[in-house]
């Protein structure tokens, strides 16, 4: 497809503009499979299209939606092990971009220890790295990211995770009350706090941080349910069962 939707139109928070013209870092878009990360990403990387003049690489497997260059200059490889492949792997392909001087690089899926560790050098180097996992929430895909590194590799990647990620922008659709879907969030901002909490490796309590920290840019999962079903687009038993914290979902609705 080549008509990327507007950012604005995905209904993410609105802080999400704004948290991905970071200058350099790692943006993570997590979320479980058919959650919409795929388009939620393309629409960044189009918006930075337009605002921007970068020089954008995208590694994709497989390639849902074509760029237009717009302000910036946008160069899309296929991951494949096939003859129709650019590279034959994400990390293969994130060592292969930073040769060719990017500002941004997209990598597709980060679901190994060689692309972890791919993007957490590209980021560390100055360049702004969007990055997808499977993971359900900000404390999970920190966890996640770190798991691919054991003994004092793991030190080490708590201290370049904790310097290099902006944020993690958690989402997925659920149901509304006509059936169409929309889409629910969670917003990890890497404050203070939380920097030190990933580099003491403190991971445990991120989620304390994300469910207090409204007002310096966190939202819980919890809060964007609650506020769907205030607003009377969602059934309070779809927001439920998308909770990662039924109990104190329930409280918060008062049921």
């Amino acid at each position: 497809a080549s008509d990327i939707p507007a950012l604005s139109t995905l209904g993410l928070p609105s802080s999400v503009p704004d948290l991905i013209r970071a200058t350099q870092g790692l943006i993570l878009v997590t979320g479980p499979t058919g959650s919409g990360k795929s388009t939620s990403m393309a629409a960044a990387i189009d918006l930075l299209n337009e605002t921007t003049s970068s020089h954008i690489i995208t590694l994709e497997e497989p390639i849902e939606y074509i760029y237009k260059n717009k302000r910036s200059l946008v160069c899309q490889r296929l991951v494949s092990k096939r003859s129709d492949g650019d590279c034959e792997s994400f990390a293969g392909g994130v060592v292969a971009a930073m040769r060719e001087d990017p500002d941004i690089i997209l990598v597709g899926e980060m679901r190994d220890y060689a692309t972890v560790q791919a993007a957490l050098a590209a980021a560390q180097t100055g360049h702004l790295v969007f990055g997808s996992m499977h993971t359900n929430g900000g404390m999970e895909t920190i966890d996640r990211a770190l798991s691919f590194y054991q003994g004092s590799d793991r030190d080490l990647a708590r201290s370049v995770l904790s310097a290099t990620l902006r944020c993690v922008i958690s989402q997925r659709l659920i149901k509304r009350k006509d059936g169409s879907r929309v889409l629910a969030a969670e917003i990890l901002k890497n404050t203070t706090s939380v920097r030190t909490h990933i580099a003491q490796g403190n991971t445990h309590l991120i989620q304390q941080e994300i469910n207090t920290g409204s007002s310096v840019g966190q939202l819980s999962l919890n809060r964007s349910l609650r506020e769907l079903v205030q607003q009377g687009v969602v059934d309070a038993e779809v927001a439920l069962a998308s909770s990662n914290d039924r109990l104190a979902l329930e409280r918060d609705l008062g049921l």
